[in-house]
C-alpha cells in the first residue's frame, strides 16, 4: 500500500487561494483525481518493467477498484485484487525436442526450465501449462504465476508508482490553482 503525503502542496494552495471560497478543496480533489488516473496507468507500466506480461493481461486479470476524491472527502484510492494469473500469460518457450524442457520467465531475465510441465488444452481449463500430480492420466493441474495485486506490492513497482503520482499531483495542483485564480474553476 502506498500513502502519499500532499500536505506541502495543500499548504501552498492555502496561501495562494486565501480569499477564494472553497478554492483549496476544489483544486485538491481535482488534482487528486487526475493523479489517480496517472497512478492506474503507471501501475501497468511499472509492472511490465519487472514482469514479462502484456498490458492487456494486467487489465483483464485484475479487479481494480477506484475511489475518487470529492470536495467533501479529500481522499482517494486504488485497490487491486484478483486471482493468480496462468503461466501461459507470461513469457513461455516451448520445447524444441523431446530432450528439451518447457521454459518460463515470469520476471524479466532468464527463462527457467520447468521439469515435467507441458502445454496442453485440457478441456475445461482451456490451453495452458500443466503438471501431473500423480502417474494417473487425469491428475494434471494448471500452473500459475502471481496475481496483479502481488506484482503491485513489489518494492520497485510501488516506488515508481508513488514517484509518478506525486509528480502528477504537483503539476495538476499548480494547474488547478491557476484555473481557479483566473475565475474558471469555481461554480
Amino acid at each position: 500500500m502506498i500513502e502519499i503525503d500532499f500536505n506541502d502542496q495543500i499548504e501552498n494552495a492555502n496561501l495562494i487561494l486565501n480569499g477564494v471560497k472553497n478554492g483549496v478543496p476544489i483544486a485538491t480533489y481535482r488534482a487528486m483525481n487526475r493523479s489517480l488516473i496517472t497512478a492506474r496507468s503507471e501501475t501497468s507500466k511499472e509492472i511490465r518493467k519487472k514482469y514479462n506480461i502484456k498490458s492487456r493481461d494486467i487489465k483483464d486479470k485484475s479487479n481494480t477498484r477506484i475511489t475518487k476524491a470529492s470536495r467533501n472527502t479529500l481522499q482517494s484510492s486504488i485497490t487491486y485484487a484478483g486471482r493468480v494469473i496462468p503461466l501461459k500469460n507470461f513469457s513461455v518457450k516451448a520445447p524444441n525436442s523431446k530432450s528439451d524442457r518447457l521454459k518460463v520467465a515470469v520476471k524479466k531475465g532468464s527463462k527457467k526450465p520447468l521439469n515435467s510441465a507441458f502445454i496442453a488444452n485440457l478441456g475445461k481449463y482451456g490451453p495452458g501449462i500443466f503438471q501431473r500430480q500423480t502417474s494417473q492420466r487425469k491428475s494434471s493441474k494448471q500452473l500459475y504465476g502471481p496475481s496483479v495485486a502481488h506484482m503491485v506490492e513489489e518494492e520497485n513497482v510501488l516506488d515508481g508508482i508513488a514517484t509518478k503520482t506525486k509528480d502528477m499531483f504537483e503539476k495538476r495542483m499548480d494547474h488547478e490553482i491557476n484555473v481557479i485564480l483566473k475565475g474558471y474553476g469555481i461554480k
